[in-house]
């Protein structure tokens, strides 16, 4: 059984069991009663289509083969707690959202999520950055999670900063051009970029580090009084200039000194960055017709991830099992596979298929989903 497969499994079990009888954490069935609907399979066929042909197969053996049986059984468990946990409305506010994602036609979090794996696994000269990979393994078996889930939680509840970061992003194609330029410290291109995250390590363990220095050494790369990046500045300040955003960054980049002081994930970060693959269109990418869906307009789907965040912030297990997943997944002799897979799910927004099957057994818009 394929992960995406599992979860909707695990979402019938959590949400069958209240649907229908207004359980106060999910939606309840609206009037008139609900509609019969296709099956579960035709949903997702774009799934069942990229595991007939072969195009899944190193992360389906990596997730039945290489992770341990109580890996996957605290897995499931974590999955069954986070879809129980959801308020409701949560998923029915999703409906219209979808609809929109459905347009994306191949732009969007989703491709460009895609892109960046297929880069880094396969397309890369450097692929699949062992090194990188390596410290990688140690920063979820190390680094403190719930602090820094938290902090992203935060972000996404602030829709300015979400709208100056896709703008950003926006013009990767600009930022590649800027990194080509950089120099520090004497040295140019992915060493200096290297050099520079070193630094912003070697100051985290002072005692006056703040958000300032983050923006100084952002401000090296690009023009941070000119727009977007002047609103992205903003956005940083306000999340990461108070407790408990400053306490969070710093406890990170101090761990990850610990565990990668030669900064092996500089040339990766810099490589994705320069290859300008990063990218999202200026209207998030949710819809062909150019209609903006940044901000209030994303707001239900943000809310979606943000509780998802809240929930593995205060379970300790959750973040126990993702973190033990994660170290499996990318372990040297499966990971390059494991990444071009999950690459591949990406691209074809299956995913898209099995978040509008959860929607479906939560709102209990079906009569049944057989």
């Amino acid at each position: 059984m394929s992960p995406a497969l599992a979860i909707v499994v695990a979402a019938s079990l959590a949400l069958g069991s209240a649907a229908g009888c207004g359980g106060a954490d999910v939606d309840a069935p609206e009037t008139p009663p609900p509609k019969a609907c296709k099956r579960v399979d035709d949903h997702l066929a774009r799934l069942h289509e990229l595991q007939a042909t072969g195009q899944l197969t190193h992360l389906a053996d990596a997730v039945g083969g290489r992770l341990p049986d109580d890996a996957r059984r605290d897995l499931l468990a974590a999955v069954l707690r986070l879809l129980g946990g959801f308020e409701e409305g949560t998923f029915s506010a999703l409906a219209p959202v979808l609809d929109v994602l459905g347009e994306a036609d191949g732009e969007g979090l989703q491709p460009t999520l895609g892109r960046v794996l297929r880069y880094v696994a396969v397309d890369s000269p450097a692929a699949p950055y062992p090194a990188a990979l390596h410290d990688l393994r140690a920063i979820l078996s190390t680094c403190e999670g719930a602090p820094v889930l938290g902090l992203l939680r935060r972000a996404l509840e602030d829709d300015a900063l979400v709208d100056a970061l896709v703008a950003a992003l926006g013009e990767a194609g600009g930022l590649a051009d800027a990194l080509d330029g950089l120099t520090f410290e004497g040295e140019d291109g992915r060493e200096a970029l290297r050099l520079l995250l070193r630094n912003l390590l070697v100051a985290a363990s002072g005692p006056d580090f703040d958000v300032r220095t983050v923006i100084d050494l952002l401000a090296l790369i690009v023009d941070v009084e000119a727009s977007p990046w002047a609103e992205l500045a903003g956005g940083l300040e306000r999340l990461l200039g108070e407790e408990p955003g400053k306490s969070a960054l710093r406890g990170l980049l101090v761990c990850v000194r610990e565990v990668d002081p030669d900064v092996a994930l500089g040339p990766l970060l810099y490589d994705v960055l320069a290859a300008g693959i990063l990218t999202l269109p200026s209207d998030g990418g949710a819809g062909a017709d150019g209609g903006a869906t940044t901000g209030a307009d994303t707001a239900p789907y943000r809310a979606l991830l943000a509780d998802a965040l809240g929930f593995l912030e205060g379970d300790a297990p959750a973040r126990r099992a993702l973190a033990t997943v994660g170290v499996e997944l990318l372990r040297d002799d499966v990971a390059q596979g494991v990444l071009a897979d999950l690459a591949t799910l990406l691209s074809s927004e299956a995913l898209t298929d099995v978040v509008e099957v959860l929607v479906l057994l939560a709102t209990g818009t079906c009569e049944a989903l057989p």
